[in-house]
């Protein structure tokens, strides 16, 4: 089991108080970062279509504010694939394990209306978790995919 203090956690609100027991919405007193991107508002469609999404991707927030678009994203606190081959040696199934994750993200990302094109798929954009699990980051330069018929 995973140790933390109960000092980390501030603000309880109760949710369910019995005889026996006592349910309280808590916030973390550690701070969460996360990346602030300031972006043309033509990225707009894109960030929120990539928001709505759940899958091995950073979680994303789009705020507007007048001309520009800022996008709250999640911050990956994982090694990139590269960092993490520096250190590790993967073997068969673990690199079928993560092709298979990855074309799973890219299914999900490409079955959009349009379809989001990623564009810039590397190790340094690929973040391992300790679990063997990854997300896809830095959508910088993907696109939706325009239909030209």
């Amino acid at each position: 089991m995973k140790q933390g203090k109960i000092s980390d956690y501030v603000n309880p609100v109760p949710i369910k108080i019995t005889d026996d027991k006592a349910i309280f919405k808590v916030e973390k007193l550690v701070p969460t970062p996360y990346i602030e991107r300031v972006l043309p508002l033509e990225y707009a469609p894109l960030y929120e279509q990539l928001a709505e999404l759940d899958t091995a991707i950073p979680k994303i927030v789009c705020l507007e504010k007048s001309d520009r678009l800022t996008v709250i994203e999640e911050y990956i606190d994982s090694p990139r694939l590269d960092q993490y081959l520096e250190t590790h040696k993967l073997t068969s199934a673990q690199i079928h394990d993560l092709i298979c994750q990855l074309l799973d993200v890219l299914a999900v990302l490409h079955q959009q209306t349009p379809p989001i094109i990623h564009r810039d798929i590397k190790p340094e954009n690929i973040f391992v978790s300790r679990f063997g699990d990854f997300k896809l980051g830095d959508f910088g330069i993907a696109r939706e995919l325009e239909r030209t018929m």
